[in-house]
């Protein structure tokens, strides 16, 4: 069986130096006057502003909206890759022109993502947290539900918050109220179930 050609995501889970190398000086670098990626310095430009916005942050030791601007980078990221998919005519060479390495193409389909597991929070004030959960290779974004937690009859579900990575941001929430969160993986050949709860103490 041959699977459609799409960017290997690991780059993502890469040290934050090491990604940062990766990004300027191997990405940008193949990307910057690549014919068949017109739409790439936009995005790359998107990509160089959030690190411009990272460092301010990191040196004012804003360490909440240091890791919120982080975590939209990687999101910046994903969307150039997804770019890069959509864009290589399903042309392995082609796609490796971008400076990222293309997935296997040959053998299984892509397995359907477990369900995200071992979830933490880290409560940020002002109304807003972060859950971190670990995923499997085939996990391509994330999506959380919230409600109130400790109500009877149990209140709603909501969506709304996503990630393309393992850590989720939420903003906005009630100060001193209990959220309950669940997250889902989704993947290219369909999504997991929602994880086990969370409570998080809102501050």
């Amino acid at each position: 069986m041959i699977n459609p050609v799409s960017c290997n995501r690991g780059y993502l889970d890469l040290p934050r130096s090491e990604f940062t190398f990766f990004m300027l000086f191997t990405i940008f670098v193949k990307l910057a006057a690549n014919t068949l990626y017109p739409g790439a310095p936009a995005l790359i430009l998107i990509i160089k502003n959030l690190f411009t916005d990272f460092g301010v942050a990191h040196a004012a030791k804003d360490t909440a909206l240091a890791d919120q601007i982080w975590n939209n980078i990687l999101n910046a990221a994903s969307n150039l890759s997804n770019y890069v998919n959509d864009n290589c005519g399903n042309d392995v060479p082609s796609l490796q022109t971008s400076g990222f390495t293309a997935n296997k193409q040959h053998g299984v389909a892509e397995v359907v993502p477990g369900i995200p597991s071992n979830l933490r929070f880290m409560v940020l004030g002002g109304g807003n947290f972060i859950v971190v959960s670990e995923n499997g290779e085939t996990m391509h974004s994330l999506q959380a539900r919230t409600r109130l937690a400790n109500q009877l009859p149990p209140a709603p579900w909501a969506g709304g918050e996503s990630s393309q990575n393992s850590t989720v941001h939420f903003g906005g929430y009630v100060h001193n109220t209990d959220v309950e969160v669940e997250i889902m993986a989704k993947g290219t050949h369909g999504d997991s179930l929602y994880s086990a709860s969370v409570i998080v103490p809102v501050d």
